[in-house]
């Protein structure tokens, strides 16, 4: 078992670039070290993903439309709020996919001095896009003036990040006019994780890219993406999920900073409720309707389940919620069941 590093481009493009290697290659298990992994397993064969891209990067090059109808491209777009640089990012990820080789023999602890990688107008590199390393704009001080230089990565660390965005993040977006914000998250391990719990937190969240009516707090996104779709009941492992907002206002966009969450008991709240109230994400959906959301109310029940604190409190906004929208319209509250969602709340806050 062969065991190598990440480059050390921050928490964001390092995470995305484990995920990346954990699709392709046979990974035994990864062990978090601060903003970096090392990552043990077998690197010498890929499966089937890469060509599989390849050929959707061939069919764009002839018809643009077919990156919306991907699942697999559509998730770059989905993350991307400078519409300007698709073409170039996309084109440039098909010519990167062709530099995924010997990664055993690259990914050492000084990768990033070896390839030369950060600050540099190199074309040898690769631009890291927004998305890919969130904290890296286009300006640096050199000689104490303000020049472009954009953060680049080489071949490698720029297919591997785009494959963990596509394979190992849920994203959810808000489009308001000209202003919009895309929020993107990761699930990682607190300390280590094996091979069995890195494919299921990838398959938990690869398919999941979504647009919604209202903006909502990086923690309620977190508690929005993690109740839909496959419940995931428990790790041997504790979980960490990493989460990150790219904001756009007219023509100025920037990239909050990402925030780390403690899931690990988030998880199995969430499966509980899906188990003993299967209303609980009827009630989550109209809490992000266009006609009828109330962000506040998400954002104390997202808070509950993640830090604890006045469940009586999220329960009485619930029912007052939900019973001011069977007077408006008792069609989208039908069959919901108020008394065993309170008594699921209940329990949970006891534990």
């Amino acid at each position: 078992m062969t065991c190598i590093t990440t480059p050390g481009h921050g928490i964001v493009t390092d995470t995305l670039i484990m995920h990346g290697i954990v699709k392709l290659f046979h990974v035994d298990k990864v062990r978090r070290i601060g903003d970096r992994y090392e990552i043990c397993g077998d690197f010498s064969k890929m499966g089937e993903t890469v060509e599989i891209i390849k050929e959707e990067l061939e069919e764009y090059s002839r018809n643009s439309n077919v990156a919306r109808y991907s699942i697999y491209l559509g998730k770059i777009l989905d993350s991307n709020i400078n519409v300007s640089v698709t073409d170039s990012w996309l084109k440039s990820f098909a010519e990167s996919l062709n530099e995924i080789k010997d990664v055993e023999k690259a990914y050492t602890e000084d990768h990033k001095v070896r390839y030369k990688e950060g600050r540099s107008k190199s074309k040898a590199l690769y631009n890291l896009y927004l998305p890919l390393g969130f904290i890296y704009g286009k300006y640096t001080v050199d000689n104490y003036d303000a020049v472009t230089k954009e953060y680049r990565v080489c071949g490698k660390c720029f297919s591997l990040s785009n494959l963990g965005l596509i394979f190992g993040t849920a994203i959810i977006r808000y489009i308001s006019g000209n202003n919009a914000n895309v929020t993107l998250t990761t699930l990682i391990p607190e300390d280590e994780m094996e091979r069995d719990e890195l494919l299921l937190i990838e398959r938990f969240v690869e398919g999941k890219s979504e647009n919604i009516n209202i903006e909502l707090t990086l923690k309620s996104v977190l508690v929005y993406a993690l109740s839909f779709g496959e419940t995931i009941y428990s790790f041997d492992s504790k979980v960490d999920a990493l989460v990150w907002r790219l904001e756009k206002s007219g023509n100025f966009q920037r990239a909050l900073q990402p925030e780390i969450f403690d899931i690990t008991s988030l998880l199995d709240k969430i499966a509980r409720l899906k188990s003993m109230s299967p209303d609980y994400t009827k009630i989550l959906t109209l809490l992000v309707n266009k006609d009828y959301g109330d962000q506040s109310i998400l954002d104390d029940l997202a808070e509950f389940l993640l830090f604890g604190g006045d469940y009586y409190r999220v329960i009485k906004e619930i029912t007052f919620f939900i019973n001011r929208i069977n007077t408006l319209n008792n069609k989208v509250t039908k069959g919901i069941d108020l008394e065993k969602f309170a008594n699921t709340f209940i329990e949970l806050g006891k534990d």
